[in-house]
């Protein structure tokens, strides 16, 4: 088992374990929502099902990641036909796809511009929803999109948001104290003293998005060649990494082999907790953020599509943002509801005023970004300057 499942404590116990035993899978009749295991603890899902519609019934199975997820949508849409039971099941020794298509499933952000460009989901009718409207217009224009995947005011409404987390610096305060000082900001991650000790995700978006903000651009720059400095940037922080891995870094910072790693606070809050000589921090000139989705798939091919989500549907996706299934969703997952987003700690429910890593101060939450669906062109420079980095040619 890897260690960032081990270390995200019972509170949120994989869904399918809790209830099934086995599997990743509850209830197999009904409409079901596929979710990414643990981002909803079980609390949540067991409450639901005690309060949803009457006659109706509903299932939940979970995928490891969202790449999981996103395979699935496609699966779907590859599954020929006469793969498929008269109730749309995969026909046994069928591999396309596992399960039964679900109303609902949950997605990444920076997945949702792929699945509205390779038509795997299908826009999601949500604005006779009152959570819709409790919605700070920041969420809503991240999941309002053209039929590319793009932001767009005009475009249609693609997801709603249930969760989210953003990029934190998480150390070992024991090398630290050594030092006599402790991380602030960005800008330490390039201090002599971390030279081959740091861990950064292998991701280039990511990695070029925090050499931007360290230079004080956007991490959404549509033209990074211009920005003055940044190949330098951009080798000084090679210099400083020891690896690159999105989640394999906790065991070396356990091991005291790197002095300092970067990732999502939806990894690392939990291993702050679990291990009490790690620190977690996000800098206040701001950070990247990462977003859980509720997304509704493309209807099989040769079927006919469903024109409004159904009773049971509806329901889950008010319970996700209603208040209270907020304020559990943070304590429990720690990954912030949106519902809280922007507000000031007195504003905030008592249980989070003291919390502020779980929602971020409204300050630091206006210094920070979604990475954003790029044109192809641009995309194509991120991901060469990331192959020069990586090969030490910059």
């Amino acid at each position: 088992m890897k260690r960032r499942k081990v270390l995200a404590g019972a509170a949120v116990l994989p869904i399918g374990m809790a209830l099934a035993g086995c599997g990743g899978r509850f209830n197999s009749t009904g409409n079901q929502i596929q979710l990414l295991d643990r981002s909803i603890p079980l609390r949540l899902v067991r409450d639901f099902q005690r309060q949803k519609p009457p006659d109706t019934q509903v299932s939940f199975e979970t995928r490891e990641t969202f790449l999981e997820l996103f395979q699935q949508l496609r699966a779907w849409q590859a599954e020929p036909a006469q793969n498929r039971t008269a109730l749309n099941l995969p026909l046994p020794g069928n591999r396309a796809s596992s399960t039964q298509q679900a109303e609902l499933l949950s997605l990444g952000d920076y997945w949702l511009r792929p699945a509205i460009e390779e038509g795997l989901i299908q826009p999601l009718p949500v604005e006779a929803l009152a959570a819709w409207a409790d919605l700070a217009p920041d969420w809503q224009a991240l999941v309002r999109r053209d039929r590319n995947g793009f932001p767009s005011a005009q475009g249609e409404v693609w997801a709603l948001p249930y969760r989210w987390g953003y990029l934190q610096m998480i150390y070992n305060r024991r090398h630290f104290e050594a030092l006599g000082w402790q991380p602030q900001g960005w800008a330490d991650l390039l201090r002599p003293e971390l030279l081959g000790r740091l861990a950064l995700p292998d991701h280039p978006r990511i990695v070029l998005g925090l050499a931007l903000k360290l230079l004080g651009e956007s991490a959404n720059t549509a033209d990074p060649q211009a920005v003055s400095d940044l190949a330098q940037q951009l080798a000084a922080l090679q210099q400083q990494t020891r690896f690159y891995s999105s989640d394999h870094y906790l065991e070396p910072l356990v091991l005291e082999d790197i002095s300092l790693a970067v990732g999502w606070s939806t990894d690392i809050l939990p291993a702050a907790q679990e291990y009490r000589q790690f620190a977690a921090l996000v800098p206040e000139e701001g950070t990247l953020l990462t977003a859980d989705l509720w997304v509704r798939p493309t209807p099989l091919p040769d079927t006919t599509p469903a024109q409004a989500l159904s009773a049971v549907g509806q329901a889950w996706l008010q319970y996700c943002l209603d208040p209270q299934t907020a304020l559990e969703l943070t304590l429990y997952s720690l990954g912030a509801s949106p519902r809280f987003w922007g507000q000031a700690a007195a504003a905030l429910p008592e249980a989070l005023r003291n919390r502020p890593q779980l929602t971020l101060t409204p300050e630091t939450q206006q210094r920070s970004e979604f990475l954003l669906p790029l044109p192809e062109a641009v995309q194509q420079v991120y991901d060469d300057l990331w192959l020069q980095m990586r090969s030490a040619l910059v």
